[in-house]
């Protein structure tokens, strides 16, 4: 039997569930539940309502990749959203050269492309129905909370020349008070007009006309055609054991495989009890992962099986015996927290829906397309500027992002959706959970409320403040260096979670790191 969290308590319920980053968000994924949607339905109402409610997070313009437990099929797939590097950027006269300018940090948006593939493949009702929730939230507007008012009073100044973004979000010029309204018509109006015309308005339509012709205005590089070229990809999730399960997360262009190896290095390496010595496994376990996804981003998918056979994950094994410093993040450059967000659906069908999508950083690029409410991402910016990177951008190159949604199924049954934004706390995190829940039987909102540590560069160890002492203790006796992060912080993520039983029933987890929260049917 789970433990109780001692915190929020794990939802429950039959019929559906629904865990997001924002209230208002999943109350949009519930309703769609309500009135007879599935578990696609739901993360597409979901994921659009996020997009308003939570915009300096995502939005239609991001970009994303989910994994689903299909129960007609009784398979596990992945999506990838995230399309390829514009083409422009190789060509222009300035490649080679820092990304200059907000508009020069803007991909080719997939996140639209990919909310109706899912739906086209998997959904029960028809676009209109999944994003009035969303419509309704834009045009009637919600109000702000101290949450959102932090992004908006680090924002203004950054996008203090962008007169778009500053009649969008601050129209008075200065950030309003916790409480205020924030009410979007003109993204209104382009979601109905997708609603009726479906996302050939924005990849071969007048919509994306404009949109290219306004980010090259500003020496950006998407054009007409890449955007006629974005088509979401289906492939097969990457698995790995551990205690029992299998674990599934996507291929590139996600970064998922560090989950995989962390998981699987640790499966015969955990002691009983969820002792404060397995943070010690845990923190080396994630350096050697964390080296092998360095140097197998965007590698072919038999590389990266290869990675996961019994024989590579020994060595592995052995590595992490000594494992005291690393690097975690990429190769040597630093990049900022990515602003990305996490959601999770179920339903009474055995379905399961884990996606994450991001706009890069606080509000993207925060460019936004006039008469639109379009805020365009700026993930450009994720790209390595070394040719010798295997993330390296140039045009028409595969983008690689941090992004891990995972399934967990155990005897070939649904059994788990999760998933968390954050960066390169990304897989980190969600190895923790995963481990709290699987290896030690926690419920799914106390394995997301449990303290959190990251493996930064280097020997140092970030954990939140509320650790157990002897947690600390272990922690510095085995050599890592310390430093403690808020009690709840929000770097260290904010995972989204729900759980299928094997009686049936749905149990959702939503991280109190944000705004997290999750609702039954």
């Amino acid at each position: 039997m789970p433990t109780p969290s001692g915190g929020r308590p794990a939802v429950r319920s039959m019929r559906g569930m629904v865990a997001s980053a924002h209230p208002l968000a999943t109350v949009a994924g519930v309703r769609t539940l309500m009135t007879g949607g599935n578990a696609f339905d739901a993360a597409v109402a979901t994921a659009a309502a996020l997009g308003v409610a939570e915009p300096y997070m995502s939005g239609l313009a991001g970009m994303g990749v989910a994994c689903c437990y299909v129960a007609r099929e009784r398979r596990v797939r992945a999506l990838d959203f995230v399309p390829p590097v514009p083409r422009r950027l190789e060509a222009d006269a300035r490649r080679g050269k820092d990304l200059a300018n907000a508009a020069q940090t803007a991909g080719t948006p997939g996140n639209l492309a990919g909310w109706w593939e899912l739906l086209s493949r998997y959904g029960s009702k028809s676009p209109a129905e999944v994003l009035q929730p969303a419509i309704e939230l834009a045009q009637d507007g919600y109000p702000l909370s101290p949450f959102a008012i932090e992004f908006l009073e680090i924002c203004i100044e950054r996008h203090a020349a962008q007169s778009e973004w500053l009649d969008v979000f601050t129209p008075d010029r200065v950030v309003p008070p916790a409480g205020s309204v924030l009410r979007q018509p003109d993204l209104a109006a382009t979601l109905e007009q997708f609603a009726t015309d479906g996302p050939g308005a924005l990849y071969d339509g007048p919509l994306g006309a404009a949109l290219a012709r306004h980010v090259q205005s500003q020496d950006g590089w998407i054009g007409e055609d890449d955007l006629r070229d974005v088509k979401p990809r289906w492939t097969e999730p990457l698995a790995a054991p551990f205690k029992g399960a299998q674990v599934h997360t996507p291929p590139p262009t996600s970064e998922g495989i560090q989950v995989l190896l962390t998981l699987h290095i640790l499966d015969s390496d955990l002691e009983s009890g969820d002792g404060s010595a397995n943070l010690d496994s845990l923190v080396r376990a994630i350096r050697v992962a964390a080296t092998a996804r360095i140097r197998h981003t965007n590698a072919p998918r038999d590389e990266l099986m290869a990675l996961l056979t019994d024989d590579a994950v020994a060595r592995m094994r052995v590595d992490a015996a000594t494992a005291r410093s690393g690097r975690t993040s990429n190769r040597g450059e630093v990049h900022p927290p990515q602003h990305t967000t996490a959601l999770a659906t179920g339903d009474a069908h055995g379905n399961l829906v884990c996606l994450t999508q991001s706009l890069g950083g606080k509000f993207g690029s925060g460019l936004v397309v006039p008469g639109t409410g379009i805020v365009l991402n700026n993930l450009l910016d994720w790209g390595d500027r070394d040719p010798s990177s295997p993330n390296h951008l140039s045009g028409g190159r595969p983008l690689s992002l941090p992004l891990a949604p995972t399934i967990v199924t155990c005897g070939g049954e649904p059994s788990l959706a999760l998933g968390t934004p954050g960066s390169y706390t990304i897989c980190q995190a969600q190895a923790q959970v995963l481990v709290g829940m699987l290896a030690f039987g926690r419920d799914v909102q106390a394995a997301i409320e449990a303290p959190r540590l990251h493996a930064h560069d280097g020997d140092l160890v970030r954990i939140e403040s509320r650790a157990r002492p002897e947690a600390v203790e272990a922690l510095l006796a085995h050599g890592h260096r310390l430093e403690f992060a808020e009690t709840f912080d929000q770097a260290m993520g904010g995972m989204q979670g729900v759980a299928r039983s094997e009686a049936g029933w749905l149990e959702g987890g939503a991280d109190p790191r944000r705004e997290g929260y999750a609702l039954g049917v």
